[in-house]
């Protein structure tokens, strides 16, 4: 429902109301009706399947959303929202990469201060199993799209690469695993589509964490172009690092707990400055929801919330979503195993 840690599917509009897209069996966007007692179902998105993943970024009343179809393709939306009854509108979906000949999958979306929108997203080749991280750009507002030629390999040859396209002061940056390698590629712009000038590597993970699809990460970029990243360490702890844009530098990777933690995480940043981070923690023989926060830039963290729900007796792996832009409060999605063939949402608030 809510797979890929470094993808956006919550949202807080202007108007305080919280929206999440979740796949449901198709991308569907649901909107919180009475402080999350209900939640209305509004669009659903063109060609999503079961195995459809999405990311979307928020500007305004306007909602950009880059995500997988049943066809193997990167399709693009663009959603209006109308404060006066909290309702969305499909603008238009369009065709990011299709190729009969390729598997594109796990997309990401951005967009910059002059409008140019950016998709990453990984690419299999059908026939020969070949597997890069690609991006595409579009400078008319999404009608049509350019394939950048220039594409990061997979090093591991196994599709284990996936990356969040974010744009900063100096060009457009791909963060991004590959393998168990977290790694850090910046572009030139406008011209994102050619020669690489950085491409370094943040940390070398450990081998104690199963990650399949090279997705446990996630990011926010605060006001002053800071890029904050909760990840795995690889030996079972959630870690945070942070991209300084006047230093144009990477910190070392700092854990946030001492114990079991950070299968699932999410970064999150209020509009105060404060930083959270939503993971998964083993506390004896339970794991929960936990969240830690940060308000002197991610210098220190402290514990603030562990999350309980009595929905289910055993909710399976604590998968949390949580907006990546808040006010003053935390909103936290969590799936669990309603059944054997049945996954549900529940939905906290962490004031």
């Amino acid at each position: 429902m809510i797979s890929s840690r470094f993808q956006e599917h919550s949202w807080i509009t202007d108007d305080g109301i919280i929206h999440v897209l979740p796949n449901t069996g198709e991308l569907t966007l649901y909107t919180n009706v009475n402080g999350g007692d209900s939640w209305d179902s509004s669009v659903v998105l063109p060609n999503s399947d079961s195995t459809s993943t999405s990311d979307g970024v928020l500007i305004g009343d306007q909602l950009y959303v880059a995500y997988s179809t049943d066809f193997g393709s990167i399709a693009f939306s663009e959603l209006s929202y109308s404060d006066s009854d909290a309702s969305w509108q499909l603008e238009a979906t369009i065709d990011v990469a299709r190729d009969r000949s390729m598997i594109y999958e796990r997309p990401s979306v951005a967009k910059s201060d002059d409008g140019t929108l950016f998709v990453s997203y990984t690419g299999t080749n059908r026939f020969t199993g070949d597997v890069s991280l690609m991006v595409s750009y579009s400078i008319d507002g999404g009608t049509s799209w350019i394939q950048a030629p220039r594409a990061i390999p997979s090093s591991t040859g196994d599709g284990a690469i996936s990356g969040e396209v974010i744009v900063t002061d100096r060009g457009v940056g791909l963060l991004y695993k590959d393998g168990m390698t977290l790694k850090w590629a910046e572009f030139a712009y406008p011209d994102s589509t050619g020669s690489r000038f950085t491409n370094q590597v943040l940390i070398e993970l450990g081998d104690d964490q199963r990650d399949p699809n090279a997705t446990h990460f996630s990011s926010v970029t605060d006001p002053e172009g800071n890029i904050h990243v909760a990840t795995n360490n690889g030996d079972g702890q959630v870690v945070y690092l942070r991209y300084d844009s006047g230093s144009n530098a990477w910190s070392e990777p700092e854990e946030i707990v001492n114990y079991r933690s950070g299968d699932y995480m999410q970064m999150s940043i209020a509009e105060d400055g404060t930083l959270y981070i939503t993971y998964n923690a083993r506390i004896g023989l339970n794991t929960v929801a936990e969240v830690s926060s940060s308000s002197d830039g991610g210098e220190t963290w402290s514990v603030v919330a562990r999350l309980s729900q009595d929905e289910v007796e055993q909710s399976g792996n604590v998968r949390v979503e949580t907006p990546g832009y808040i006010d003053d409060r935390l909103p936290v999605f969590q799936q669990v195993q309603s059944s054997r063939d049945e996954q549900s949402l529940v939905y906290y608030e962490v004031s």
